[in-house]
């Protein structure tokens, strides 16, 4: 505030020089003088009233600052005395623990020679145990008559004894339980595969048959001395019989059912019209070859929709088809090959496997009973010869190659062998002679009694189960699963039969004492 009295000074100044000023210019100088006077009078009051309140403002702010500064400085000594009174707790709990520290390391020098002193101890006990162990030893060899390898050697025989029948008994038990619990399992998909599929089965044989309303109508179809029916054979190679104790019945008899069933057209339309030459005969046969072969391809492409299946190639088709004119233990082989895809696709599901390939290779695995008679080879090597040479991959060639054999298996494969399994060994499926049966279960029992240490054996269920007895003095049961393991394979390779046969292997111990 102290500029304040100079501005108010220069202002009385410029006053009093105004009023100075207008009194020399005019009447009221006097006037003007005595108010300049009073206005300057009354400036130095109020600048000294000013000057005074700043004083005493002043005064005021330094009361308060001081007594800030006195109260920090009190805090300041307040913290000043906690600090020291922390300090002093501090060293006093440092004391303790020192002191603390020195009574620990006293304990851990006193324990360290305790230590030092029963190890010590301890060594020479060990020595005293060792040397009477050694002389224990030395006792016992002499009196068992062995050394001390002899001795570990002998004990460590018996316990390889031990836990080899510990594991044996272990595996057989484990082995056991897995084969129950996968026979359930496969029991369970097996029921629901069944019970899910709904094929009709048709039976087909090797010999067709065309009945005529009138009897004479067979002897105009053969022609003299049979030239027609001599004709027939030359062109298909089926030939046509004439039942002399049926004389309104012609039979068909041949392995070629496509060449069989135009035989069967042919003839059904020579006997509507009798009167016919040589040449008729010879357009009737091409003409119904041409038939059958459009039947053919319609019923493979026919199948190939039902299965789903796509991109298959058409010779595949074709030769499908023709196996709607083959049988095998008189079942329809198409009907039979479709019924094992179906049945291979149901279970390929529960296993949660793909299902179009599962379904793919099992259509397909007996399509090479649709080529010629001529070709040599098994059906499964030539069908996985055609299914290869038309562009069916490997995971699909292995089930036709390999659904009649037990080794070199894949997932696909072992869905085509369930579904074959299924469809041949349900009740029904197929026929099958007494001859043929009777031959078949002497083949088996021979192979079956070959092998040494079987007191007996006994075929079960049609043939489906042999159960052997063996001597249980010279087969133990290690020998027993190997040799049941060895017969199922024999018959497997040699023996051609429907479904499966189960192998039991029976072992018992009879002991006998005579009290007299």
């Amino acid at each position: 505030m102290e500029w304040m009295i100079p501005v108010l000074l220069a202002l009385s100044g410029l006053i009093v020089g105004a009023v100075v000023r207008h009194l020399l210019d005019g009447r009221v100088l006097a006037n003007a003088q005595e108010e300049a006077d009073r206005l300057v009078k009354s400036a130095r009051e109020k600048a000294d009233a000013v000057l005074r309140e700043r004083v005493r403002t002043g005064r005021k702010g330094l009361e308060v600052k001081r007594a800030e500064r006195e109260e920090e400085v009190d805090r300041g000594r307040q913290r000043i005395d906690r600090l020291e009174k922390r300090t002093d707790e501090l060293a006093r709990q440092h004391e303790v623990r020192s002191q603390r520290m020195r009574t620990k390391s006293r304990d851990m020098d006193l324990r360290k020679r305790e230590f030092f002193r029963a190890q010590k101890e301890q060594r020479q006990a060990k020595k005293g145990v060792r040397a009477s162990i050694l002389s224990s030893q030395d006792k016992l060899c002499e009196i068992a008559e062995l050394t001390l390898e002899g001795a570990r050697d002998l004990h460590l025989s018996r316990l390889d004894d031990a836990l080899t029948k510990e594991c044996n008994r272990y595996s057989y038990i484990r082995a056991q339980t897995l084969e129950e619990e996968l026979e359930d399992r496969a029991r369970r998909i097996l029921g629901i595969t069944i019970q899910r599929c709904t094929f009709s089965h048709i039976v087909e044989t090797s010999v067709s048959v065309t009945r005529f309303t009138d009897p004479s109508l067979r002897t105009k179809i053969a022609g003299k001395n049979g030239e027609t029916l001599a004709r027939i054979k030359e062109l298909t190679g089926i030939e046509v019989i004439a039942d002399e104790a049926n004389p309104d019945i012609f039979f068909y008899s041949g392995y070629d059912g496509v060449a069989r069933e135009v035989v069967r057209r042919t003839v059904d339309r020579l006997a509507k019209n009798p009167n016919f030459d040589l040449r008729t005969v010879d357009k009737l046969l091409k003409r119904f070859t041409k038939e059958v072969d459009r039947q053919i391809h319609q019923a493979g492409r026919g199948a190939t929709q039902k299965m789903g299946l796509r991109r298959l190639h058409p010779e595949l088709v074709h030769y499908m088809g023709r196996l709607q004119y083959r049988s095998s233990y008189g079942q329809n082989v198409l009907w039979h090959s479709m019924e094992v895809a179906y049945i291979a696709g149901l279970v390929a599901e529960e296993l949660g496997i793909n299902r179009r390939k599962a379904r793919r290779g099992a259509l397909l695995h007996d399509i090479g009973k649709a080529v010629s008679l001529e070709v040599e080879g098994g059906h499964p090597e030539i069908g996985a010869d055609l299914a290869k040479k038309h562009g069916e991959r490997p995971e699909i060639v292995a089930p036709i190659a390999l659904h009649h054999e037990s080794t070199g298996l894949t997932q696909l494969t072992e869905l085509t062998r369930i579904g074959d399994s299924v469809s041949g060994s349900r009740p029904g499926a197929r026929r099958d002679t007494s001859e043929k049966y009777l031959m078949r279960l002497e083949q088996i029992m021979t192979i079956v009694n070959s092998n040494p240490g079987i007191e007996t054996s006994y075929s079960m269920q049609a043939g489906r189960e042999i159960w052997v007895i063996l001597d249980s003095e010279k087969v133990n049961d290690n020998a027993a699963r190997e040799m049941a393991a060895k017969i199922a394979g024999e018959i497997e390779e040699t023996v051609t039969y429907p479904g499966k046969i189960k192998v039991t292997m029976i072992r018992e111990a009879k002991v006998y004492a005579t009290a007299k």
